[in-house]
């Protein structure tokens, strides 16, 4: 289960998941008519960060690769089974895939 995405990225607001069915949306202003989406909100983002994490390939042409994004890392917590781990991983390595810490939840 992944339990949280973060990122050193100042202006990347950190996804906490919860058990269950999470649904990603993005807000969508009263004001807004029908034809106004919100694409740009990052959904299809997110869904990239954390097949980032997971060790998909990270090439020239990577969103992780773009100057901006090139310094920053990105975090995930996650649980599988009984053990949270979380592992981190940054466009300027993009090889490296590091593990942070790893924990046996006390159920």
């Amino acid at each position: 289960m992944i339990l949280t995405i973060e990122s050193s990225l100042r202006t990347f607001k950190p996804v906490t998941f919860r058990e269950g069915l999470n649904v990603l949306l993005s807000d969508k202003s009263e004001a807004a008519t029908d034809k106004q989406t919100r694409n740009s909100a990052g959904k299809t983002s997110l869904v990239e960060i954390i097949h980032f994490l997971y060790g998909a390939d990270c090439d020239k042409d990577s969103l992780f690769r773009v100057p901006d994004l090139l310094e920053h890392t990105f975090r995930g917590r996650f649980r599988i089974g009984s053990e949270e781990f979380t592992v981190e991983r940054g466009g300027a390595e993009p090889a490296k895939v590091f593990l942070i810490a790893g924990a046996r939840r006390a159920d």
